[in-house]
């Protein structure tokens, strides 16, 4: 057990980290740094920073489960936005926040890392710009066309 690569063990550091404030505190801190922890190993990989601790089954599984994770994440942003909207609370449009960022996150690393920048650039603008064409749009559909809408 005590053959574990480096970032193993910072990821073990920052879970155990994240107990402690659990336990202390009443903040929601531990959240954040128990998320951190999981995410550390993968993410590093990813970015290449860490590419030496895993082979390529290790970086095929992480692929897969991230994208079926990232679906599942936007699909629920989806379903809590039209329920809140549904329920007439506003607080529906910060899930369309998450839903543009997540996206043009996603659209922003699929194209950077393939290293095509001046590419990246325009596909990026785009995607965003259409996005937030997109909800603004479905958000001024209620009440006739809007100065938003316009922008």
């Amino acid at each position: 057990m005590l053959r574990k690569d480096p970032i193993f063990w910072w990821a073990t550091g920052i879970f155990v980290l994240a107990l402690l404030l659990m336990a202390v505190t009443q903040n929601q801190l531990w959240l954040v740094l128990m998320i951190g922890s999981y995410l550390l190993g993968p993410t590093l990989a990813s970015l290449g920073v860490a590419r030496r601790y895993v082979d390529e089954r290790q970086m095929s599984i992480q692929y897969r489960s991230g994208n079926i994770a990232f679906a599942t994440m936007i699909i629920t942003c989806i379903v809590l936005a039209i329920k809140l909207n549904a329920d007439g609370n506003p607080s529906w449009e910060m899930f369309n926040v998450a839903i543009i960022a997540g996206l043009a996150t996603k659209a922003l690393f699929n194209v950077i890392l393939v290293k095509n920048y001046r590419e990246a650039a325009t596909k990026i603008i785009i995607a965003a710009g259409l996005l937030i064409t997109l909800f603004t749009s479905m958000d001024s559909m209620e009440g006739g066309p809007s100065l938003g809408t316009l922008i």
